[in-house]
């Protein structure tokens, strides 16, 4: 995608930079193909300031009330171990196509698998290995090429 013009302002972009986050970065990738949003540095700049501000108030919150996870139900303090892979996951389903369904079946299928036979950690790293394995194996075995719109 060449979303991006040439020249940019480098006071805006070191800051949006700066925020520039996995889940940043997803996001806008997100709302730039799929809901076609028009990108500029004012937009990437906000929300890159936004996710920073969420994160330092979800961290000032966590560490006031960390001590407060031992009092928590079992099933929550089961939930926020779930919570990071959730996360990913719904990026990964919000930006998923059809032509990716090979790639994201297997790897959601692996760690599954992982999942019940290893653990949750173990599994997240082995469905990011089978995912990057079965990317490969579709583009170099199966000559499936994903082509990239300009």
């Amino acid at each position: 995608y060449n979303l991006i013009p040439n020249k940019l302002n480098l006071k805006k972009t070191a800051v949006w930079a700066w925020g520039l986050t996995d889940e940043v970065f997803a996001s806008g990738m997100i709302q730039l193909s799929q809901r076609k949003q028009q990108w500029s540095e004012s937009w990437m700049l906000g929300l890159s300031l936004f996710s920073w501000m969420s994160w330092a108030s979800g961290s000032l919150l966590g560490g006031l009330f960390a001590n407060q996870v031992a009092h928590l139900p079992k099933f929550l303090q089961a939930a926020l171990d779930f919570l990071l892979p959730a996360l990913f996951l719904s990026f990964l389903l919000a930006a998923f196509e059809r032509k990716h369904t090979l790639v994201v079946g297997v790897s959601l299928v692996v760690s599954a698998l992982a999942c019940y036979w290893i653990n949750l950690s173990a599994a997240i790293f082995i469905g990011i290995f089978s995912g990057i394995l079965a990317g490969l194996f579709k583009h170099y075995v199966l000559k499936q090429f994903d082509e990239v719109e300009a």
